[in-house]
C-alpha cells in the first residue's frame, strides 16, 4: 500500500451512526450505512460493558471508533488490515478535519466571539487536541483488545473491572495459550517498534507506559517457554500398557 496518500482531496461521508436504542444487554451500537451492526466494535462494547463502563463512557468510545470506520471506509481499508499507515493518516485527518455540525456554522463575528456567560473563547473550526488524544487512545484500547483477547484466557472474576484497561500483557491473571505463541511474539515486536517510535519522537510518558507492557509480554512468553517444557516427555524406554497387555503369559498346571 502506498505511503502516498492525497488527504487534501478525500472526503469522508458520514456513514453509519451510533445507536443508542436502550437495549439493557446492547445500550449502544455502532452501524454501518446499511444499519447493520459492526461486529468488531459490538464485540468490543459489551466487554467494555462487562467492565462495569457507563453508557456515556461506552457511547464516547463509539463515537470515537464510528469516527475511525468513516476514515478506513473512505480509504477502502478493511478494519482489521490497517497498518500503522492508516493510522499515521488518520490523525493528520483528524486534526486538520472541520468538526461534525449538526446545526449551520454561526456567522464570523459570532463564531469569533467568546462565550458571553463563561467568558471562555468559543470552540475553533477543528478538534480540540484533547480530544484527537482521547480517540487516539480509545483506538489503540481497540486494537489491543482484538489483538490480545485471543492470548488466552483471562483469570479475572466474572464482572469485575480490568485493572489494566484489557492491556492484557500486562495482566498477571491471563493464562497465556500455547497456540497464540506466534500471535505474542507480534504484540512484543509492536511493542518494541512503538517504544522506538515514542523515544523518537520524544514520548517519553508514552514510551514508559509501552516498556510496562512489553515486560508483560516477555513474562508471558517465558510462562509459554515453561509450559512447553513441562510438556515434553523423555521417553526412557519402557513398554506402555498395551504393550504389555499383548504379551502371552503361560500358566503351569500342576499335575494332580
Amino acid at each position: 500500500m502506498s505511503d502516498e496518500r492525497d488527504l487534501s482531496t478525500l472526503v469522508v461521508p458520514r456513514a453509519g451512526a451510533v445507536d443508542a436504542g436502550g437495549d439493557l444487554w446492547e445500550p449502544i451500537r455502532v452501524v454501518d450505512a446499511a444499519g447493520h451492526p459492526l461486529t468488531a466494535v459490538a464485540a468490543f462494547l459489551k466487554d467494555l460493558q462487562a467492565s462495569g463502563r457507563s453508557v456515556p463512557t461506552q457511547r464516547s468510545y463509539a463515537m470515537d471508533l464510528l469516527r475511525w470506520f468513516r476514515f478506513i471506509w473512505a480509504i477502502e481499508v478493511p478494519w482489521d488490515e490497517a497498518t500503522r499507515i492508516e493510522a499515521r493518516d488518520f490523525c493528520r485527518w483528524f486534526a486538520c478535519a472541520d468538526k461534525t455540525r449538526r446545526t449551520p456554522a454561526v456567522g464570523p463575528s459570532v463564531s469569533n466571539a467568546p462565550n458571553p456567560v463563561t467568558g471562555k473563547p468559543r470552540p475553533g473550526r477543528t478538534y480540540a487536541a484533547t480530544t484527537r488524544a482521547h480517540s487516539e487512545t480509545v483506538l489503540r484500547v481497540f486494537y489491543d483488545f482484538h489483538r490480545e483477547v485471543a492470548l488466552g484466557t483471562c483469570g479475572r472474576s466474572y464482572a469485575t473491572p480490568c485493572i489494566h484497561e484489557h492491556a492484557c500483557v500486562r495482566c498477571p491473571l491471563l493464562r497465556p495459550d500455547l497456540a497464540q505463541r506466534g500471535r505474542l511474539i507480534e504484540v512484543r515486536d509492536n511493542l518494541i517498534a512503538r517504544i522506538a517510535e515514542a523515544r523518537t519522537q520524544g514520548w517519553l510518558g508514552e514510551a514508559d507506559g509501552l516498556q510496562i507492557s512489553l515486560a508483560g509480554a516477555r513474562e508471558k512468553l517465558n510462562q509459554l517457554d515453561q509450559m512447553t517444557a513441562r510438556s515434553t516427555s523423555v521417553h526412557l524406554g519402557m513398554p506402555t500398557f498395551p504393550q504389555v497387555a499383548v504379551r502371552s503369559t503361560t500358566v503351569h498346571t500342576p499335575v494332580r
